[in-house]
């Protein structure tokens, strides 16, 4: 029986179940074995890659779901004919390694669990990451995560495209195949016309969110905006504004954390973890400094909960009780839980969702169906409270 290319080493920095799978795959897409023909034992594998059998029966399982592979009882593990396997290429901003891309990592996870539950649709998932780090202009086409994708566009047939974010720095000079099946993320991407097909609904997060905070008696709202698109006319904003309107209050004082540079997009979200912090430490200072446009604030709502978890410590160092003195609220992602030090309301967004929503337009796109209306509009699944998060 022939080998999976003995010279393979598994890595740490990934995890190992995810090398295998790769590394699988282009053993198929290369030719090393072709259609019909037989892997080697789980057994056998574990042993030649020094993993545990565990950790390759995942490997096989994902790969089993992704259409790649088919295991007939009793008969082994056999490769399938190659016009049964499509390939979802997934564009995310930051690296997959950055300890706070929960997002892009929880999304990433329901999109293949869907995918692994779809009838008839034989689909495998490759994640592209780091685009946002990557150099604008000439060097952005020799970026690691370009050079990956080419390589694979030559050797594995692609379905299609999921962008997870609006910033992607590394495709906006020109498409991997202009024709490939798309969908997009948003708030608006700032390539091509602007649209993004599943967007989050930050109106509602701004309505609901300030609702909430009234109801609650906070009638001094300040929020923090992460969001880098111009704020006067923004969806979070208007939600924000006819909220505090209905309700009898004084509009929130908005607060934007400033835009993260090429640089500074390597540290990903610690970087806004650390402006939150910042900004937060400024705004006390200013109450205790007693000027005139720096009023005592009730309530403190924020659109980014890595951001919160800067916002809450500066909360800490300055002796502000919580919630007594400030109530804090985040758009937060269901399911994914940060230890702030301090109780926290959430604006939850519901990920499974999300992915859901990303799957359903590209599918009809794959097919050539029409979308429907666009963009599909995800809300939060409501406000959970918080003892101690």
């Amino acid at each position: 029986m022939k080998l999976i290319d003995k010279n393979f080493r598994l890595q740490t920095a990934v995890p190992l179940h995810e090398q295998i799978v790769h590394h699988v795959e282009r053993q198929i897409a290369s030719g090393v074995f072709s259609a019909h023909e037989r892997l080697p034992p789980a057994t056998q594998l574990a042993r030649q890659w020094g993993a545990s059998y565990v950790t390759v029966q995942r490997a096989m399982a994902q790969l089993t779901s992704a259409g790649l592979i088919e295991r007939k009882p009793r008969r082994g593990t056999f490769v399938r004919p190659h016009a049964e396997k499509a390939v979802i290429g997934i564009l995310i901003a930051p690296n997959m390694m950055d300890e706070t891309a929960h997002f892009h990592r929880a999304v990433i996870k329901h999109l293949r669990e869907q995918i692994a539950r779809r009838e008839g649709c034989q689909w495998t998932c490759r994640v592209y990451d780091g685009l946002a780090a990557a150099p604008a202009g000439r060097d952005s086409e020799n970026s690691f995560a370009r050079q990956q994708f080419n390589i694979d566009f030559q050797n594995y047939p692609f379905k299609g495209l999921i962008e997870l974010d609006e910033n992607i720095r590394a495709w906006e000079r020109g498409k991997p195949r202009p024709n490939l099946s798309t969908v997009r993320l948003g708030p608006p991407l700032k390539c091509d016309n602007g649209r993004a097909d599943v967007v989050l609904d930050f109106y509602d997060f701004g309505r609901k969110a300030v609702e909430y905070l009234a109801g609650k008696g906070r009638t001094r709202i300040a929020y923090l905006r992460t969001r880098e698109e111009p704020w006067k006319n923004s969806p979070d904003m208007r939600g924000i504004r006819e909220a505090a309107e209905a309700a009898g209050i004084q509009p929130a004082q908005a607060h934007q954390l400033r835009g993260i540079s090429a640089g500074e997009a390597l540290e990903g979200g610690i970087f806004m973890e650390r402006s939150a912090h910042d900004l937060v430490l400024r705004l006390l200072a200013g109450w205790k400094s007693g000027r005139q446009n720096s009023r005592r604030l009730d309530a403190l709502l924020v659109s980014d909960d890595i951001a919160t978890r800067g916002a809450a410590t500066a909360l800490l160092r300055g002796g502000i009780a919580v919630p007594d003195d400030i109530l804090v609220l985040t758009m937060a992602n269901e399911g994914i839980f940060h230890h702030y030090g301090i109780p926290v309301a959430r604006y939850e967004l519901p990920l499974r969702l999300i992915a859901q929503r990303l799957l359903e337009v590209l599918w009809k796109r794959i097919l050539g169906r029409p979308a429907g209306d666009l963009p599909v509009k995800v809300s939060g699944s409501g406000i959970a409270e918080s003892a101690f998060a």
